[in-house]
């Protein structure tokens, strides 16, 4: 059958289209480092079970239900019973779905209440620290709703109620942080020579459009955010010569749609649109797609303020799925975990090395051993493991 003439222009544009998308270049370069033979010599492939602390990350939990216990929440708990109090849980943000924690007088308190609840009920017993972070939908930023910083304020005073430990939302009265929080003290931790410090951002309020809280000493947003970033750059250095953890809800590198990597069947329906908006996507963004202007700006920040750190590993949830990226970039070598998939997955390009991605809901456990070398594992929501990986820092 002949090709009329649009028919012809159509499908060269679509091809087009697809070709730009999945051959967009980067200068980023995901590796894994030289091997200098430290690895095969370290604790963490030597002796794999000799770990020193144990960091559980789980993120977008925001479906979870209590009774049952979502699969991956009950997955988690198993595995903290396995540790005492050598290890530390961070909940990264989108802990409610859609839309955060509505008032009182919601209908829909009791079951959203619950949805909070099931995350808390697996940390109540836990003799390690335990963190909750907020997350865009936290702010609930679905409809991007004016009221976003009463839901954020909402849900860390439900929080630190039902958890009653103390300051354990962070950072604080819908603020955008820095905080930083010292998991584990060398000079108090016999079987550790170095420290462990957390340091938390509010990402989500960087791209709230609506009212938000400036930081002391800013009259208007931009200088609220170079506020931010040096605080961020301050509070990275204190842990320049130890192992440090930067946990947000947004991840610097993605292989899932936030990072405008999308499958086929995005292109082909309908066609040509479908890889327009892919395109559109990669090129320009939403406000939640790493490619965005405002989320850049991020990004770019985050990665300038820590250069003064060697030791660093990022983590986010956001993108449903997990991932263990290894980056080369500005002449250094880091990893980053997202682990955003408690209770949705949703697609992420498969790769096998040395980047590792696996549609699934789940959790992550970062290892640390005495050699400062260190493991990351990958669970499903049956419990069942689907990667272990041991690397070394810079």
């Amino acid at each position: 059958m002949k090709l009329s003439e649009t028919q012809k222009n159509t499908t060269n544009l679509l091809l087009l289209l697809v070709l730009f998308t999945f051959t967009a270049c980067s200068s980023t370069n995901y590796t894994e480092p030289a091997d200098d033979g430290r690895l095969e010599q370290s604790d963490a492939y030597q002796n794999p079970d000799a770990y020193t602390y144990s960091l559980f990350l789980v993120g977008d939990a925001g479906d979870a239900t209590l009774d049952p216990l979502s699969g991956t929440l009950r997955g988690m708990r198993e595995k903290l019973a396995e540790i005492d109090t050598s290890g530390a849980v961070i909940f990264l943000g989108d802990n409610i779905y859609p839309d955060g924690l509505p008032p009182e007088s919601s209908d829909r308190r009791p079951e959203i209440d619950e949805r909070l609840l099931a995350q808390i009920e697996i940390v109540k017993d836990f003799g390690g620290h335990a963190y909750f972070i907020p997350g865009n939908h936290d702010w609930a930023s679905t409809g991007e709703s004016e009221e976003g910083l009463e839901y954020i304020r909402r849900q860390e005073a439900f929080v630190e109620e039902h958890m009653g430990r103390g300051n354990t939302f962070l950072p604080d009265n819908g603020y955008p942080g820095p905080v930083s929080v010292t998991l584990v003290d060398k000079d108090h931790t016999p079987t550790m020579d170095y420290s462990i410090g957390l340091v938390i951002i509010d990402s989500q309020w960087w791209l709230h459009q609506h009212e938000k809280p400036m930081p002391e000493g800013a009259d208007n947003e931009r200088q609220a955010k170079e506020l931010v970033l040096n605080n961020l750059r301050s509070q990275m250095l204190k842990y320049k010569d130890d192992e440090v953890v930067f946990s947000a809800h947004h991840p610097l590198y993605s292989f899932g749609r936030h990072g405008s990597k999308f499958p086929l069947s995005t292109h082909l329906l309908p066609p040509v649109f479908g890889s327009a908006y892919a395109l559109y996507r990669n090129v320009w963004g939403y406000t939640q797609d790493i490619s965005h202007k405002h989320y850049t700006e991020l990004k770019e920040g985050i990665l300038e303020a820590s250069l003064g750190n060697k030791n660093i590993i990022y983590t986010a949830g956001h993108e449903h799925s997990l991932s263990f990226i290894p980056v080369e970039e500005r002449g250094k070598q880091f990893h980053q975990i997202v682990s955003g998939s408690g209770t949705r997955y949703s697609y992420v390009r498969k790769m096998d090395g040395p980047v590792h991605t696996f549609e699934t809901m789940g959790f992550a456990i970062l290892r640390y051993y005495p050699d400062r070398s260190k493991r990351i594992e990958f669970y499903n929501d049956a419990g069942e493991q689907l990667f272990d990986h041991p690397f070394l820092s810079e």
